[in-house]
Protein backbone atom coordinates (compact mmCIF):
# COMPACT_ATOMS: atom_id res chain seq x y z
CA UNK A 1 0.00 0.00 0.00
CA UNK A 2 1.87 3.14 -0.85
CA UNK A 3 0.80 6.64 1.56
CA UNK A 4 -1.14 8.93 -1.32
CA UNK A 5 -3.36 12.07 -0.30
CA UNK A 6 -6.02 11.17 -2.93
CA UNK A 7 -6.19 7.51 -1.87
CA UNK A 8 -9.94 7.26 0.19
CA UNK A 9 -8.35 5.98 3.77
CA UNK A 10 -12.07 6.42 5.30
CA UNK A 11 -13.18 3.67 7.33
CA UNK A 12 -16.27 4.07 9.39
CA UNK A 13 -18.77 1.73 11.31
CA UNK A 14 -20.57 -0.62 9.43
CA UNK A 15 -23.65 -1.49 12.18
CA UNK A 16 -25.00 0.28 14.93
CA UNK A 17 -26.45 -1.21 17.99
CA UNK A 18 -30.21 -0.95 17.78
CA UNK A 19 -32.78 -0.88 20.37
CA UNK A 20 -33.51 1.37 23.55
CA UNK A 21 -30.94 2.04 26.13
CA UNK A 22 -30.97 -1.09 28.39
CA UNK A 23 -30.87 -3.33 24.77
CA UNK A 24 -27.68 -1.24 24.21
CA UNK A 25 -26.16 -1.88 27.98
CA UNK A 26 -26.91 -5.58 27.87
CA UNK A 27 -25.23 -5.69 24.29
CA UNK A 28 -21.77 -3.97 25.83
CA UNK A 29 -21.78 -6.26 28.76
CA UNK A 30 -22.41 -9.22 26.19
CA UNK A 31 -19.55 -8.31 24.34
CA UNK A 32 -17.34 -7.35 27.36
CA UNK A 33 -17.55 -10.67 28.82
CA UNK A 34 -16.09 -12.32 25.38
CA UNK A 35 -12.56 -10.32 26.05
CA UNK A 36 -12.55 -9.74 22.61
CA UNK A 37 -13.32 -6.16 21.98
CA UNK A 38 -12.53 -2.44 22.98
CA UNK A 39 -14.27 0.32 22.94
CA UNK A 40 -13.78 4.12 22.66
CA UNK A 41 -15.37 6.92 23.02
CA UNK A 42 -17.56 8.30 19.99
CA UNK A 43 -16.30 11.82 19.16
CA UNK A 44 -18.62 14.08 17.31
CA UNK A 45 -16.72 15.98 14.57
CA UNK A 46 -14.95 16.31 11.19
CA UNK A 47 -13.35 12.61 10.31
CA UNK A 48 -9.61 13.20 8.61
CA UNK A 49 -6.59 11.41 7.78
CA UNK A 50 -3.34 13.45 8.49
CA UNK A 51 -0.34 13.03 6.71
CA UNK A 52 2.91 14.27 7.87
CA UNK A 53 5.55 16.21 6.64
CA UNK A 54 6.62 19.83 6.74
CA UNK A 55 3.33 21.00 5.06
CA UNK A 56 0.78 18.54 6.89
CA UNK A 57 -2.04 17.45 4.36
CA UNK A 58 -5.77 17.07 6.57
CA UNK A 59 -8.26 15.23 4.00
CA UNK A 60 -11.71 14.68 4.71
CA UNK A 61 -14.00 11.80 4.33
CA UNK A 62 -15.31 13.19 1.11
CA UNK A 63 -11.63 13.76 -0.22
CA UNK A 64 -11.55 17.67 0.12
CA UNK A 65 -8.72 19.16 1.33
CA UNK A 66 -9.17 20.76 4.67
CA UNK A 67 -7.34 24.25 5.26
CA UNK A 68 -6.46 26.01 8.05
CA UNK A 69 -6.90 23.37 10.27
CA UNK A 70 -4.34 24.84 12.94
CA UNK A 71 -2.61 21.18 13.86
CA UNK A 72 1.56 21.11 14.49
CA UNK A 73 3.42 19.10 11.33
CA UNK A 74 4.84 16.21 12.49
CA UNK A 75 7.32 13.75 10.47
CA UNK A 76 6.55 12.69 7.10
CA UNK A 77 6.02 9.11 6.45
CA UNK A 78 2.86 8.70 8.91
CA UNK A 79 -0.54 8.96 8.33
CA UNK A 80 -2.66 9.13 11.35
CA UNK A 81 -7.04 9.25 11.68
CA UNK A 82 -9.30 10.84 13.56
CA UNK A 83 -12.14 13.04 14.86
CA UNK A 84 -10.90 16.67 14.07
CA UNK A 85 -12.25 19.24 16.80
CA UNK A 86 -14.35 21.05 14.23
CA UNK A 87 -17.81 21.63 12.44
CA UNK A 88 -20.01 20.97 15.40
CA UNK A 89 -21.16 22.27 18.76
CA UNK A 90 -20.20 20.09 20.95
CA UNK A 91 -16.81 19.58 18.78
CA UNK A 92 -16.05 23.30 19.13
CA UNK A 93 -16.71 22.79 23.02
CA UNK A 94 -14.38 20.32 23.03
CA UNK A 95 -11.43 22.60 21.40
CA UNK A 96 -12.15 25.26 23.64
CA UNK A 97 -11.64 23.51 26.69
CA UNK A 98 -8.58 22.05 25.03
CA UNK A 99 -7.25 25.43 24.11
CA UNK A 100 -6.32 24.75 21.08
CA UNK A 101 -6.70 23.10 17.82
CA UNK A 102 -6.98 18.99 17.95
CA UNK A 103 -7.45 15.37 16.44
CA UNK A 104 -8.57 12.95 18.63
CA UNK A 105 -6.68 10.09 16.86
CA UNK A 106 -7.83 6.41 17.16
CA UNK A 107 -5.90 4.85 14.00
CA UNK A 108 -2.52 4.88 12.39
CA UNK A 109 -1.76 3.36 9.13
CA UNK A 110 1.71 4.65 8.34
CA UNK A 111 4.25 4.86 10.75
CA UNK A 112 8.05 5.72 9.17
CA UNK A 113 6.71 5.32 6.03
CA UNK A 114 5.90 0.95 6.45
CA UNK A 115 2.27 0.58 5.60
CA UNK A 116 0.46 -0.98 9.15
CA UNK A 117 -3.23 -1.01 8.09
CA UNK A 118 -2.46 -5.01 7.54
CA UNK A 119 -1.91 -5.62 11.37
CA UNK A 120 -4.89 -6.39 13.92
CA UNK A 121 -5.83 -3.64 15.62
CA UNK A 122 -4.11 -3.84 18.94
CA UNK A 123 -0.67 -4.03 17.27
CA UNK A 124 -1.62 -0.59 15.47
CA UNK A 125 -2.57 1.12 18.59
CA UNK A 126 0.54 0.02 20.11
CA UNK A 127 2.62 1.30 16.96
CA UNK A 128 0.26 4.73 17.83
CA UNK A 129 1.17 4.88 21.24
CA UNK A 130 4.88 4.70 20.35
CA UNK A 131 4.17 7.47 16.94
CA UNK A 132 2.55 9.62 19.72
CA UNK A 133 5.01 9.74 22.20
CA UNK A 134 8.24 10.66 19.75
CA UNK A 135 6.28 13.41 18.58
CA UNK A 136 7.50 16.87 19.28
CA UNK A 137 6.40 18.83 22.49
CA UNK A 138 5.10 21.46 20.95
CA UNK A 139 2.87 19.15 18.31
CA UNK A 140 1.42 16.56 21.37
CA UNK A 141 -1.47 18.89 21.63
CA UNK A 142 -2.28 18.74 18.67
CA UNK A 143 -2.80 14.87 19.22
CA UNK A 144 -4.86 13.89 21.36
CA UNK A 145 -5.08 9.73 21.92
CA UNK A 146 -8.44 8.64 22.12
CA UNK A 147 -8.86 6.37 25.23
CA UNK A 148 -8.81 2.40 24.58
CA UNK A 149 -11.18 0.24 27.22
CA UNK A 150 -11.33 -3.45 28.09
CA UNK A 151 -13.74 -3.36 30.55
CA UNK A 152 -16.21 -1.32 32.24
CA UNK A 153 -18.11 -0.53 29.18
CA UNK A 154 -21.64 0.28 30.29
CA UNK A 155 -20.34 2.54 32.79
CA UNK A 156 -17.78 4.02 29.53
CA UNK A 157 -21.34 4.23 27.91
CA UNK A 158 -23.41 6.12 30.59
CA UNK A 159 -20.70 8.31 31.00
CA UNK A 160 -20.35 9.48 27.17
CA UNK A 161 -22.85 12.24 25.58
CA UNK A 162 -22.62 10.18 22.33
CA UNK A 163 -21.85 6.72 22.76
CA UNK A 164 -19.58 4.11 22.25
CA UNK A 165 -17.11 2.64 18.77
CA UNK A 166 -16.88 -0.92 19.81
CA UNK A 167 -13.88 -2.86 17.53
CA UNK A 168 -12.50 -6.32 17.60
CA UNK A 169 -8.64 -6.54 18.60
CA UNK A 170 -8.14 -9.36 16.37
CA UNK A 171 -9.87 -8.31 13.40
CA UNK A 172 -8.53 -8.19 9.82
CA UNK A 173 -6.98 -4.60 9.52
CA UNK A 174 -7.89 -1.19 8.18
CA UNK A 175 -9.66 -1.56 4.83
CA UNK A 176 -10.10 2.12 3.67
CA UNK A 177 -12.91 2.87 1.63
CA UNK A 178 -15.59 0.78 3.58
CA UNK A 179 -17.93 0.32 6.48
CA UNK A 180 -16.37 -2.74 8.10
CA UNK A 181 -20.01 -4.60 10.00
CA UNK A 182 -17.18 -5.54 12.86
CA UNK A 183 -16.41 -2.16 13.74
CA UNK A 184 -19.87 -0.86 15.76
CA UNK A 185 -21.19 2.07 16.96
CA UNK A 186 -24.06 2.38 20.10
CA UNK A 187 -24.97 5.96 19.91
CA UNK A 188 -26.93 7.22 22.98
CA UNK A 189 -30.83 8.69 21.97
CA UNK A 190 -32.29 10.72 24.15
CA UNK A 191 -36.21 11.36 24.76
CA UNK A 192 -38.22 14.87 25.12
CA UNK A 193 -42.08 15.27 25.73
CA UNK A 194 -43.16 18.04 23.32
CA UNK A 195 -46.31 20.25 22.53
CA UNK A 196 -47.64 19.86 19.24
CA UNK A 197 -47.95 23.30 17.44
CA UNK A 198 -47.98 23.60 13.48
CA UNK A 199 -47.60 20.41 10.84
CA UNK A 200 -46.16 21.23 7.10
CA UNK A 201 -48.23 19.30 4.45
CA UNK A 202 -46.36 16.39 2.27
CA UNK A 203 -45.79 17.62 -1.57
CA UNK A 204 -45.76 14.34 -2.66
CA UNK A 205 -47.13 13.40 -5.91
CA UNK A 206 -48.54 10.17 -4.57
CA UNK A 207 -50.28 11.86 -1.78
CA UNK A 208 -51.98 14.28 -3.31
CA UNK A 209 -55.28 13.21 -3.58
CA UNK A 210 -55.39 13.10 0.26
CA UNK A 211 -53.47 15.69 2.56
CA UNK A 212 -50.98 13.92 4.33
CA UNK A 213 -48.52 15.16 7.12
CA UNK A 214 -44.63 15.56 6.27
CA UNK A 215 -43.19 16.90 9.78
CA UNK A 216 -44.97 17.61 12.81
CA UNK A 217 -43.52 21.19 14.37
CA UNK A 218 -42.77 20.48 18.21
CA UNK A 219 -41.68 22.44 21.08
CA UNK A 220 -41.38 23.20 24.40
CA UNK A 221 -41.96 25.95 27.09
CA UNK A 222 -38.93 28.00 27.76
CA UNK A 223 -39.54 31.11 30.74
CA UNK A 224 -43.15 30.51 30.11
CA UNK A 225 -43.59 30.50 26.18
CA UNK A 226 -43.71 27.91 23.76
CA UNK A 227 -40.91 27.58 21.73
CA UNK A 228 -40.56 25.94 18.42
CA UNK A 229 -37.97 23.03 18.92
CA UNK A 230 -38.12 20.30 16.32
CA UNK A 231 -39.52 19.49 12.94
CA UNK A 232 -40.36 15.50 12.77
CA UNK A 233 -41.89 13.78 9.97
CA UNK A 234 -41.32 9.79 11.29
CA UNK A 235 -44.66 8.61 11.61
CA UNK A 236 -47.63 5.83 9.98
CA UNK A 237 -49.27 6.72 6.60
CA UNK A 238 -52.77 6.39 9.06
CA UNK A 239 -51.54 9.02 11.33
CA UNK A 240 -50.40 11.35 9.10
CA UNK A 241 -53.50 10.95 7.25
CA UNK A 242 -55.35 11.57 10.46
CA UNK A 243 -53.49 14.48 11.64
CA UNK A 244 -53.88 16.22 8.47
CA UNK A 245 -57.40 15.75 8.17
CA UNK A 246 -58.03 17.23 11.64
CA UNK A 247 -55.17 19.54 12.78
CA UNK A 248 -57.12 21.07 15.31
CA UNK A 249 -57.56 17.44 17.05
CA UNK A 250 -54.22 17.11 17.70
CA UNK A 251 -52.84 20.47 17.96
CA UNK A 252 -51.41 21.65 21.96
CA UNK A 253 -51.16 17.49 22.66
CA UNK A 254 -48.02 15.74 24.03
CA UNK A 255 -45.84 13.49 21.91
CA UNK A 256 -42.37 11.81 22.41
CA UNK A 257 -39.61 12.83 20.72
CA UNK A 258 -36.06 11.02 20.16
CA UNK A 259 -32.67 12.66 19.22
CA UNK A 260 -29.24 12.60 19.67
CA UNK A 261 -28.93 15.43 22.18
CA UNK A 262 -29.56 19.17 21.17
CA UNK A 263 -27.98 22.25 20.34
CA UNK A 264 -27.47 25.20 22.12
CA UNK A 265 -30.90 26.64 20.51
CA UNK A 266 -32.72 23.82 21.80
CA UNK A 267 -33.44 22.58 18.31
CA UNK A 268 -32.76 19.05 18.30
CA UNK A 269 -30.50 16.60 16.69
CA UNK A 270 -32.27 14.37 13.89
CA UNK A 271 -35.29 14.18 15.51
CA UNK A 272 -37.97 11.18 15.53
CA UNK A 273 -40.71 10.21 17.17
CA UNK A 274 -40.40 7.26 19.80
CA UNK A 275 -42.95 5.45 18.24
CA UNK A 276 -44.17 6.12 14.65
CA UNK A 277 -47.44 4.41 15.47
CA UNK A 278 -48.56 6.19 18.11
CA UNK A 279 -46.58 9.40 19.82
CA UNK A 280 -49.20 10.75 21.94
CA UNK A 281 -48.66 10.61 25.38
CA UNK A 282 -52.07 11.12 27.55
CA UNK A 283 -50.01 11.06 30.50
CA UNK A 284 -48.46 14.61 30.15
CA UNK A 285 -50.36 18.12 30.05
CA UNK A 286 -48.62 20.45 27.70
CA UNK A 287 -47.77 23.02 30.99
CA UNK A 288 -45.02 19.81 31.99
CA UNK A 289 -42.85 20.38 28.67
CA UNK A 290 -40.18 22.76 29.71
CA UNK A 291 -36.44 23.14 28.55
CA UNK A 292 -34.70 25.11 31.28
CA UNK A 293 -32.49 26.26 28.14
CA UNK A 294 -29.42 24.42 29.23
CA UNK A 295 -29.54 20.98 29.34
CA UNK A 296 -28.82 19.00 26.48
CA UNK A 297 -29.76 16.16 27.05
CA UNK A 298 -32.89 14.12 28.01
CA UNK A 299 -33.82 11.31 29.39
CA UNK A 300 -32.12 7.58 28.35
CA UNK A 301 -34.41 6.19 25.48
Amino acid sequence: MEQKSSTNWYQGCGTKVEGQDADKQAYLEKIERSGRFIVQPKCDGNWGSIHGGKNLKVISRGGLSIDNHGLHPFPEGCLVIGEMARGTQEALKRKTEHGCDFVDVFDILFFNHKWLGDLPLLDRLKALAEWHDKLWDKAKPSYKLLPVWTKDFVSRYEAEVEGLVIKPLANGGYRPGTKPKDWVKAKKEYTWDMVIMDWVRSTSETKSDVPHVESLIVGQYVNGLLSKMAKVGSMTNELSKAIAANFNKYKGRVVEVKGFARFNSGNLRHPSFVSDRNPLRTDKSPEECIWDGTTLVGTPW
